[in-house]
């Protein structure tokens, strides 16, 4: 199954000097992005998020969950199934459009391009191919405002600094509340450390995802290369961090092995 109808042009955002200071925009006419991270216990998560979604929601939804390089994932088919929407796995790229979703594949990571999805073999992050943050960082840089990201159930601390990256370039955060998830790890790591918007409740998510794809975006925020130098090769790297990155960059503290959570 592939999206065929072509994207529109226009990104929705734009990149200016006011006072000396870079800044971003975002306009009102580009639909809102939706890029979800989740591991062990995410399937079942996302299969009742999904349930509960309108169909007329403005908004692309992207999905990255762990799965074992060479494991088959019947994730599309469960998804289509539990929602208004068509889903499939990403195989190349694919136009992004509002009431579609986009899932990464095993052994690949999902990324995001002005208009586009597309997958990436770039290396592992956090162990995992695929990983939330790539997806989040990428989303982030391109989209800015119009970025919601969502943490849900999964071992260890992957999606964490891509929450970061998605709050620094303006966009709204909403984890799972670590009480409920099946897998407390990813959610615990963002509640921690990248201090979310919203911590709800699994039956709490869909509809505050509804009030947040229907609030106005219209406004600015700083570019982060301009204010976190430091972070800057890290939160705007849209391939996944190249191996030679990773062996240099000092230990932040949200890396680890690969999970092998249950589905």
């Amino acid at each position: 199954m592939r999206f065929a109808t072509p994207p529109r042009p226009d990104t929705g955002r734009f990149v200016r000097w006011i006072g000396g200071t870079c800044v971003r925009t975002a306009s009102l006419s580009h639909p809102r992005l939706i890029v979800i991270g989740a591991s062990a216990g995410g399937v079942e998560a996302l299969r009742k998020l999904v349930a509960a979604l309108p169909a007329d929601l403005d908004a692309a939804i992207l999905v990255v969950v762990h799965f074992p390089p060479e494991g088959l994932s019947v994730l599309p088919q469960i998804l289509q199934r539990a929602g208004p929407f068509p889903a499939l796995h990403v195989q190349g790229a694919e136009p992004l459009q509002p009431g579609r979703i986009y899932i990464a594949p095993p052994n690949r990571h999902l990324l995001v391009a002005p208009g586009w999805a597309r997958v990436s073999t770039g290396a592992k992050e956090n162990g995992m191919r695929p990983a939330a943050d790539p997806l989040f960082r990428s989303a982030a840089r391109h989209y800015g405002l119009a970025v919601i990201g969502v943490v849900l159930s999964g071992n260890l601390n992957d999606g964490t600094i891509g929450l970061l990256a998605i709050r620094e370039w303006g966009g709204v955060t909403v984890v799972q509340d670590p009480s409920e998830a099946l897998y407390p790890g990813m959610p615990s790591s963002a509640v921690e450390h990248a201090a979310p918007d919203h911590v709800a409740r699994l039956d709490e998510i869909a509809p505050l995802l509804v009030r947040l794809v229907a609030e106005p975006r219209l406004g600015i925020t700083l570019m982060p290369n301009e204010h976190h130098p430091a972070d800057a090769s890290i939160l705007g790297a849209p391939d996944g961090l190249p191996d030679s990155m990773v062996a240099e960059t000092p230990s932040s503290g949200f890396t680890g092995p690969e999970c092998h959570g249950a589905l």
